[in-house]
């Protein structure tokens, strides 16, 4: 038993020669590329909004980028780029992020309602301020149960995280096969990392119906007042 609980204890906390890694390495990597994809997507989207060209061509290049495996993201930059593990596993996940998140700011850019666009005329706001109030909220607040099913999917994805470690992976597979676990140990472990998996992906859920229910309910409120 006390093999199975300290592997839980790494499934927690990583490998000590390999810190932060397991749910604590998946935490820091989840809550940046959060950071770092949203923002990055709607700017792109905003940028490219006033130019056709630039739609098609990143609409076509997410696309394109939809279709590739992610571990093929993940194994290409750490082929082709001299980063740390964690800065690659970072760009890896941003821009498999981004690849689903651009195009669904773009739909909702491309309806944003026309008496909101009115109200912008008549507040006179400039073009930063416009995408940065107004649309911005408008388009989060459309959106958000779509990115919310992205970041739950991804969070869920665990093999994405874990393989950004291979390191790690491999230490991991040499500890499994160099000790003899019985079935109460397994079955222990699988217990931890059931009960684990269930408990995060019900806090997303909680994180996100909140979310919902507060940041992005029903109409901004300047808006609101003006109709």
């Amino acid at each position: 038993m006390e093999g199975s609980l300290a592997l839980a204890q790494k499934m927690l906390f990583g490998l000590p020669h390999a810190q932060p890694g397991g749910l604590v390495l998946t935490w820091c990597l989840f809550v940046t590329t959060i950071a770092l994809s949203v923002p990055l997507s709607y700017l792109l989207v905003c940028l490219c909004s006033k130019r056709h060209w630039f739609q098609v061509a990143s609409g076509a290049s997410f696309a394109l980028l939809r279709a590739i495996p992610p571990l093929v993201i993940i194994f290409t930059i750490d082929f082709f780029l001299p980063l740390e593990t964690f800065t690659k596993g970072i760009l890896a996940l941003t821009v498999y992020s981004m690849s689903h998140l651009v195009p669904i700011f773009a739909k909702y850019i491309h309806l944003y309602p026309e008496n909101l666009d009115r109200v912008e005329n008549v507040l006179k706001l400039g073009l930063l301020a416009r995408y940065a109030r107004l649309r911005a909220h408008w388009v989060f607040k459309k959106s958000f149960p779509a990115m919310h099913t992205h970041f739950v999917s991804l969070f869920k994805d665990t093999s994405i995280v874990i393989l950004i470690g291979l390191l790690e992976l491999s230490a991991l597979t040499n500890l499994l096969a160099s000790r003899a676990y019985r079935l109460s140990d397994w079955l222990t472990i699988f217990a931890i990392c059931s009960a684990l998996y269930f408990f995060n992906v019900q806090l997303l859920n909680l994180v996100g119906d909140r979310l919902r229910h507060t940041v992005f309910r029903s109409t901004h409120r300047m808006t609101r007042s003006i109709n």
